[in-house]
């Protein structure tokens, strides 16, 4: 992780201005509509990735009559790992080569450099990255990231701004004098494809600031653009570009595309997606969710799932289809089902496996502890299933998840009844094809090879085939052959305390945000929906005759009979 962290930002990722213009001025009154929603606090208009990143650079700089000289470069974008307080002594940034691998994304002129994070910046401060101008090192912009691998800011509360802003005042000598000695402040809030960010400006009489602040799965992520004052406005447009292309969102920050649009295909796999598409229609236009979930990567995954046997991929994917109707997984939230995700019996990790895939954690033997009944239990792995399957599709090469099974305590208290266990093998099997990617199963007791025995049988054996193995003998390299030990705890071979694991309040955060993506996705959705039906009765109103036409038919209609 350290020598990943040392790798510079490569100049690959360079676009011409003049002030960040040049890419976004393609749509400028969509991104001048995002930089008004911001400053009102309304939530923005969905853009793509390039549109977010340069569209509210070049509508900042719009907006000024006479850039700087200093907005006028190229522009470079920096890429940031976030990562683990151990790995200071690197830049914190990623090349262009891993920038998939980015938590975070934000642009500054070309020719600004990267520092070198000391000991104490990274282990005490939080300090993940500093980019300074060469020619004036105290204008800077600096990311601080606060986890909960031993820089957890436990005390942090988005309401409570101004403590926030002082927690982080270690970080920089000169905001503690600025926030003692402000002369400027202005708080808003801007929110972007359902990321809240609180953005505070204050100056002294020396010092600028510009700063932004969220919290993305679980983590607390702040930026701060510094400025001398005496600087400040003829630099104004390029430094407050610079915290509007300000994004955090984990492994959805890169730009890969999503797995099935980079899959290769033979011309006969593209007919039998076609067809499986056209078979589908109909069930599909019945329910506008079902346009969400019917993406390209849906059929393929329901065709490999049948051995690309059309029909018989059609028949489970309208099976899925009524069962997503009657049960309601897209309905799932995390309000919903926040109970039964208290002691982190099953929840998503914030990094995935070595394979690039989401990791679903599972700890059997704190099921004891809960007094809910079956159905509970099952909406919260339903629920778990979906926001895995987003990442899935978002970030792994391929679609689908790993589960890491640890069956340290497990017995016959915790072991769910046979039948709450097939009903969740019929749901993995049957609803979600082509999902697990691997499950690995930490130390199984013997108890387990009973179960296995009596569930077994029922389990596709191409799915068999994906389940590890480890034994109490296994040595510790047979878990890192999966994960960082990094991004998994003490107990499984980790480096990180379990206590630490598993932060049910920071984790309530990142599925909140999951569930408001989810929800902008069903609302298009069901626009499209809205949509094609207002389309389709227009048509038909048009084919329809008129009143006094059908007057006249009928008339004449008459006279024949008369005749």
């Amino acid at each position: 992780m350290a020598s990943l962290a040392a790798t510079q930002l490569s100049s690959g990722s360079r676009c011409r201005a003049p002030a960040f213009a040049a890419a976004g001025a393609r749509r400028p009154g969509r991104a001048a509509a995002v930089v008004r929603a911001a400053a009102s606090g309304e939530a923005a208009p969905t853009l793509d990735r390039r549109q977010a990143m340069l569209g509210l650079a070049a509508a900042f700089v719009a907006a000024n009559a006479a850039p700087s000289a200093q907005a006028e470069g190229d522009v470079e974008i920096f890429y940031g790992l976030a990562t683990p307080p151990t790995s200071y002594g690197g830049y914190g940034g990623v090349s262009n080569s891993r920038k998939d691998d980015a938590k975070y994304i934000f642009e500054h002129p070309a020719g600004w450099k990267s520092e070198t994070i000391n000991k104490r910046d990274k282990g005490t401060q939080g300090v993940d990255c500093r980019i300074y101008n060469p020619k004036q090192k105290l204008q800077q912009v600096f990311v601080i990231v606060l986890g909960r691998a031993g820089e957890d800011n436990r005390s942090f509360r988005l309401t409570n701004v101004d403590s926030t802003l002082s927690g982080f005042a270690g970080a920089d000598y000169d905001m503690l004098d600025a926030l003692n000695d402000v002369v400027l402040r202005v708080d808003e809030q801007r929110e972007v494809d359902g990321q809240l960010y609180y953005d505070v400006e204050f100056a002294s009489p020396d010092v600028h600031y510009l700063s932004s602040i969220t919290v993305n799965e679980g983590k607390v992520y702040a930026m701060f653009v510094k400025s001398p004052a005496k600087m400040f406005e003829a630099d104004e447009a390029a430094l407050r570009a610079i915290r509007a292309s300000y994004r955090t969102g984990g492994a959805s920050m890169g730009t890969q595309r999503p797995w099935y649009e980079a899959v290769e295909l033979s011309p006969e796999q593209h007919t039998k997606v076609e067809a499986l598409q056209a078979s589908v229609a109909d069930a599909v236009a019945e329910h506008a969710p079902h346009r969400a979930f019917c993406t390209h990567g849906t059929y393929i995954r329901y065709l490999r799932a049948r051995s690309w046997n059309v029909a018989k991929a059609a028949k489970m994917l309208r099976e899925t289809l009524r069962w997503r109707v009657e049960y309601g997984p897209q309905a799932l939230d995390w309000e919903r089902t926040k109970a039964e995700g208290a002691r982190g019996k099953l929840h998503v990790l914030d990094h995935p496996d070595n394979d690039g895939r989401p990791v679903v954690l599972m700890r059997p033997r704190l099921e004891a502890v809960y007094s809910g009944d079956s159905d509970e239990r099952v909406k919260w792995l339903v629920y778990t299933l979906e926001q895995a399957a987003r990442l899935a599709d978002a970030s792994a090469p391929d679609g689908k998840m790993t589960w890491l099974i640890d069956f340290v305590g497990y017995n016959s208290k915790n072991s769910p009844p046979l039948k709450v266990s097939l009903q969740v093998l019929h749901i993995l099997q049957n609803h979600y094809p082509e999902r697990l990617g691997c499950a690995v199963c930490y130390k199984p007791p013997l108890l387990f090879n009973v179960v296995w025995k009596a569930v077994g049988p029922f389990v596709d054996p191409h799915t068999r085939d994906k389940l590890v193995f480890l034994s109490p003998k296994s040595p510790p390299e047979a878990l890192a052959k999966h994960f960082d030990p990094q991004h998994i705890d003490d107990s499984l071979g980790g480096h990180i305390p379990i206590e630490q694991l598993f932060d049910y309040e920071g984790y309530g955060e990142r599925m909140k945000a999951m569930d408001a993506q989810a929800a902008a996705v069903l609302a298009a959705a069901q626009a499209e929906a809205d949509a094609a039906e207002a389309a389709a009765a227009e048509a038909a109103k048009a084919r329809r005759p008129s009143d006094s036409a059908a007057e006249l038919d009928a008339e004449f209609e008459r006279h024949v009979v008369d005749i």
